[in-house]
């Protein structure tokens, strides 16, 4: 898959092509189905297959980061979009100039001028434009206009819910891992590279990774059972914590995995996390040797958990 960034990366070779735009923040089972669609009508028209998302993402942009949590960064998008064989992968960089451009100077300038876009795809919630004023009604109108075909899919839907980012991230706060995971078609999971940490861990007998939060944070809190990816061939178990370490008199929200039966050094390796079950949340202790002491009784739960 090549990355494009920028309008002013596109190149003839991308142009043409079956095109679908949206943030495809974890990339869930309605992403799925619409990827899937892209690249079936890529294969049959034998044109490129293009992605185009927005980053930072628009609702990030206009909250400034503060209350706003992403299910996947731009790494985990574009490792999923290859998994979905898609060509190119287009990034506008999402700004003050994109932000106040109008849904006529987006089709008019972005897909016609520069990408010459001959058939796109969006899901049936599809805003664009200043103000969000585009909508598909907007779209089906300049499809017209500029002789290019557009398809919208009908949504995905859970228990008579449509399928959605926002949805995902509410059963997330709510602990349902059970729901995300049925949403997403795969465990809540959060990549991320291991950076050094103090040593507690190691000092109080249960070393763990330090995994460095990627931008956007994290979506959940507590102690949790997760298998990890990326280490070894061979995916391995452990146990989560994503809190602020209060019994060690902890401000900043850490994410730490130990592993189990595990001792290589792994600083600078990138893993991947899937959460399978919340154990606890994080509480703060009377004294380290009671934390201790958790810690082995979370281990203890996390290990039987995966051998039923």
């Amino acid at each position: 898959m090549q990355l494009i960034r920028g309008v002013q990366g596109i190149t003839a070779a991308d142009q043409h092509a079956i095109v679908t735009i949206g943030n495809f923040d974890g990339i869930h089972r309605g992403h799925q189905a619409l990827l899937k669609h892209v690249k079936y009508l890529s294969f049959g028209h034998k044109k490129k297959a293009l992605v185009i998302v927005f980053e930072p993402q628009p609702q990030e942009f206009f909250l400034r980061r503060k209350y706003f949590t992403r299910l996947s960064t731009l790494r985990d998008k574009a490792i999923d979009f290859m998994d979905y064989e898609i060509d190119r992968l287009l990034i506008l960089p999402f700004n003050d100039q994109l932000a106040k451009l109008s849904a006529e100077d987006f089709v008019q300038n972005i897909l016609v001028k520069y990408l010459k876009v001959d058939h796109l795809v969006v899901g049936d919630d599809f805003h664009f434009g200043a103000d969000r004023k585009g909508n598909i009604d907007y779209l089906k109108q300049m499809a017209k206009q500029y002789n290019f075909s557009l398809e919208v899919p009908e949504s995905v839907s859970w228990r008579k819910q449509r399928v959605s980012s926002t949805l995902i991230r509410e059963s997330l706060q709510a602990n349902k891992l059970n729901v995300a995971e049925e949403l997403l078609g795969h465990p809540y999971r959060v990549c991320g590279r291991v950076v050094k940490g103090d040593g507690r861990g190691r000092k109080i007998g249960c070393p763990t990774a330090n995994v460095h939060i990627p931008p956007g944070g994290l979506s959940v809190r507590g102690v949790y059972a997760v298998k990890v990816e990326g280490v070894t061939p061979k995916a391995i178990f452990g146990v989560a914590n994503i809190g602020t370490r209060p019994t060690i008199g902890g401000h900043r929200i850490q994410f730490e995995v130990h592993l189990f039966d595990f001792k290589q050094d792994i600083y600078d390796c990138r893993m991947r996390v899937n959460f399978f079950k919340k154990l606890r949340d994080e509480v703060e202790f009377s004294s380290v040797r009671a934390l201790k002491k958790q810690i082995e009784q979370d281990i203890q739960m996390a290990k039987d958990f995966f051998l039923e």
